[in-house]
């Protein structure tokens, strides 16, 4: 079966969707027994992600301990959660939004609250009455990902003391911080080149490409020099919280290369669709988070559509833009605002980025190596680069236009997305 893992992944996802009505997904397991393998796995898919999706604690009081891994403007976003229920420590196997301003990234957490259970990502919404924050239970994992968000806290501070007036840019484009003042992020919105600032494939690709060309200085050897700037991505991808586009991104490359690293031929598709799988076993209701929904079909666009409109390396910069907006346009349609021109505006913005994030990549190692002068000679070199960028962002800003979000938008272009997949799946 040519699209086994892509299939599996979308069955999973729409099982998770219908969790709430289980008594509808029931109704396929005699699919299960049918002989098309297409419909067996589909079917089987949908019913293992209702499973996942079903909710097992009901609103009420509760104390909780979790691990912050995303800041918000007022809430966090905590994982590796647990409650006290029935006399016992219970985990939770979704994500839990808190809303507090006081609990800082990178560590554990103890609060006592009200829980409230919705539809969306998080599934869970936790209004603390009290709640205090410590790193003196950091464990393994938890560890490491508190030491990178250390390193990034430190980082963001050297971003403010050298770029100054620019650094909110930079800290939006490197961790995808949400920095930018009001007149900015307006700006941005009306742009349609929010993807820029929020940390997704795109910006994973182009640290792992620096990486890549970094390590190759030192070792021309394929296997290590893989295995290290797949490691230096992931670890990148992980101080980013990881936003579920970074997560992707680099799970992406890391299954890509051990194919290519074993010699075994494979469909991107399949990989988008196999580390789409995981995404959903380790958190269930990502597929109602806005970002998730928007990285993995804005990515499918890019890898399907790439490799048919055109083979010429210049019109590249074009097609992939424009693919990646074709993937991503109902999302946008129905959730802010379609503007029209964002493809053409993306060419620039992406060069200008691309050279802004070699610059703070290079940057950050050279601070991580103590060379603290070297490194903030580096940022202050991106300091004409994000000049130009916001720039560019006001300019776009004025002649751009917005749609407003309406459901007609949605469906016109759910239908030509699903119209293009099938004419390029299709087999003459």
């Amino acid at each position: 079966m040519k699209f086994f893992w892509l299939l599996f992944f979308l069955g999973l996802a729409t099982g998770v969707l219908l969790s709430p009505v289980f008594a509808v997904v029931i109704f396929l397991v005699p699919l299960v027994f049918l002989k098309r393998i297409e419909t067996k796995v589909l079917a089987f898919a949908v019913i293992i992600g209702a499973i996942l999706g079903i909710r097992s604690v009901l609103p009420g009081s509760y104390e909780m301990i979790g691990f912050v891994t995303q800041v918000r403007a007022r809430s966090v976003i905590a994982t590796d959660v647990m409650i006290w229920k029935d006399n016992k420590w219970m985990r939770l196997k979704h994500n839990v939004q808190v809303n507090s301003d006081e609990l800082p990234l990178g560590y554990d957490f103890y609060a006592y609250g009200e829980i409230e259970s919705r539809v969306g990502y998080p599934a869970y919404v936790l209004t603390p009455h009290i709640s205090q924050s410590t790193r003196r239970t950091l464990q393994g994992f938890e560890k490491l990902r508190a030491y990178l968000f250390i390193w990034r806290e430190r980082f963001q501070q050297l971003l403010q003391k050298t770029l100054k007036d620019k650094a909110q840019i930079a800290e939006s484009l490197f961790f995808s911080q949400r920095t930018l003042d009001d007149n900015l992020s307006s700006a941005v919105k009306r742009s349609g080149l929010s993807h820029v600032f929020a940390v997704s494939g795109l910006h994973v690709a182009i640290v792992y490409g620096f990486l890549e060309i970094l390590v190759s200085i030192f070792t021309y050897r394929m296997i290590p020099r893989r295995i290290i700037t797949t490691i230096l991505t992931m670890l990148y991808a992980l101080s980013t919280g990881p936003t579920p586009s970074a997560l992707r991104a680099a799970m992406m490359l890391m299954i890509w290369n051990v194919f290519k690293i074993m010699d075994y031929p494979v469909h991107p598709l399949n990989v988008l669709g196999l580390v789409g799988t995981a995404n959903v076993f380790l958190e269930p209701y990502s597929v109602l988070s806005p970002s998730f929904l928007m990285s993995y079909s804005g990515t499918g666009a890019i890898v399907l559509l790439t490799q048919k409109l055109s083979k010429k390396r210049l019109l590249q910069p074009l097609v992939v833009s424009t693919s990646a907006f074709i993937g991503v346009s109902p999302f946008i349609s129905l959730l802010y605002g379609l503007n029209p021109l964002s493809p053409i505006f993306s060419i620039p913005a992406i060069y200008i980025a691309t050279l802004c994030l070699c610059g703070l990549a290079l940057g950050s190692i050279v601070n991580l190596l103590g060379m603290i002068g070297l490194s903030e000679m580096l940022l202050k070199g991106t300091y004409p680069f994000l000049t130009f960028l916001e720039h560019l962002i006001h300019f776009a800003s004025v002649f751009s236009f917005t749609l407003k979000p309406n459901i007609v938008a949605y469906i016109f272009c759910c239908a030509f997305l699903l119209i293009l997949f099938w004419h390029f799946l299709h087999n003459p």
